[in-house]
């Protein structure tokens, strides 16, 4: 048994779960701290936030610690016992993580045995990663040995207090655009054109709703103008800010990926356009979210794809489709501003009212459902098998159009096709 499961259980007997943030990755840190106290919670445990303070892992080529300040925010709400364990564990992962970062640990795997580091240099305690298929993750990753339920991830946080009686209209807006590969490529799939929100934000303003724009210095400049507007992209404290402005407002508006993930941290409800992942979603569990999907067109079949063909063709996920859209396989169709309008209004609908029940959702999920069953097939990952119980809403009137092949779908096809090839 390595490190790392020593340690953790003797401290889970003790009746403390350890968490140990990825906060070398602006997504991962959001990842790893929702999930880890959504485990925390459906054990009965109370949690150590084991803290990274270097960036051993330089993943992004970036040595920087993402979002620290809202780590020590965490920490500063437990409670006096779990504060105290939390900076001795930091203090115990430090000398590991240093030996990380200086590379001593491949040299430990060349003089040793192929996985020595694995087993005696622990990355980090308790939860740390992300549950993987891979055996040799999986063979030293403690939580992973858990067997957890996946139905825990149906919790919700419920780690920042919502004191907020009345609803004020705030909204959180936030859209990935091009720039954002400079960071993390993996996450093209996801760009948005901000430019097609403007009737989104003209008919919440009009409906009085004040948005702030939250994001990173480099993503696209937009020419917006309206005394309900904020725009703090371009702030100092930026990050900070995209914390706070999610925390204090009563809906997030924009992208999914890691961004649409933070919300859940907050335990809000979102509305997220130019979704590409039918399995994931962003970790949404609720019919209250509503996620709407970019269109793909398959080259060699010279077509949109409906929803069911992306279903059959096992083209639903983050993963194959950013693949093929790397290997110029098929071509990704942002969403157009009538139909971000239409999941807006479908969005605060079904907020104020409840959620749709129509039978283009429930044929949507009945769909969804049996792709997913045959993807995680045989697989004991847990998180993975939560993907089973996501829930979420599809704007009715964009099933309406491409749940099925119909006209509609090929007179579109058609079009892009004459514009594009």
């Amino acid at each position: 048994m390595n490190l790392n499961f020593i340690i953790s259980n003797i401290f889970l007997k003790l009746g403390y779960f350890i968490i140990t943030p990825r906060n070398y990755s602006f997504g991962a840190l959001y990842s790893t701290l929702i999930n880890g106290i959504k485990i925390a919670n459906f054990l009965k445990k109370k949690k150590i936030i084991c803290l990274s303070i270097i960036d051993y892992h330089n993943k992004f080529n970036q040595k920087k610690i993402y979002n620290l300040q809202l780590t020590l925010k965490i920490i500063s709400k437990l409670q006096i016992d779990e504060i105290i364990l939390s900076i001795l564990l930091t203090l115990m992962i430090l000398p590991f993580h240093i030996l990380y970062y200086l590379k001593i640990t491949s040299l430990f795997n060349i003089i040793f045995f192929r996985n020595f580091s694995y087993k005696l240099v622990p990355k980090f305690f308790g939860y740390g990663e992300v549950f993987t298929n891979e055996n040799l993750e999986n063979h030293f990753n403690f939580t992973y040995q858990l067997k957890l339920d996946p139905k825990l991830y149906l919790n919700e946080v419920d780690f920042f207090e919502n004191k907020k009686k009345i609803k004020e209209k705030k909204i959180a807006f936030c859209i990935k655009d091009e720039n954002y590969s400079k960071i993390k490529q993996i996450s093209e799939a996801y760009y948005s054109d901000i430019n097609f929100t403007k009737l989104s934000l003209d008919y919440l303003i009009n409906n009085g709703f004040s948005i702030k724009r939250i994001g990173e210095p480099m993503m696209n400049s937009f020419n917006y103008k309206n005394k309900n507007y904020e725009d703090l992209t371009k702030s100092k404290n930026y990050l900070s800010k995209f914390n706070s402005i999610i925390e204090n407002s009563d809906y997030y508006i924009g992208s999914g990926a890691s961004h649409g993930e933070s919300v859940e941290l907050f335990d809000k409800k979102k509305c997220l356009i130019n979704s590409i992942d039918h399995l994931h979603n962003s970790y949404s569990y609720s019919k209250k979210n509503v996620i709407l999907f970019k269109k793909i067109f398959d080259i060699k079949r010279r077509k949109i794809l409906s929803i069911e063909e992306l279903f059959e063709l096992d083209l639903f996920n983050y993963t194959d489709v950013i693949n093929k859209n790397r290997n110029r396989e098929i071509v990704l169709i942002e969403n157009d501003e009538h139909e971000i309008l239409d999941s807006v209004k479908s969005f605060l609908r079904i907020n104020e009212y409840s959620p749709e029940t129509n039978g283009k959702n429930k044929q949507y999920f009945e769909m969804r459902q049996l792709a997913v069953k045959k993807k995680i097939k045989n697989k004991f990952c847990s998180l993975l098998l939560s993907c089973e119980f996501n829930e979420y809403s599809v704007p009715e009137n964009y099933l309406n159009q491409f749940l099925f092949r119909n006209e509609h779908i090929d007179e579109l096809s058609k079009k892009f096709y004459l514009e594009n090839f």
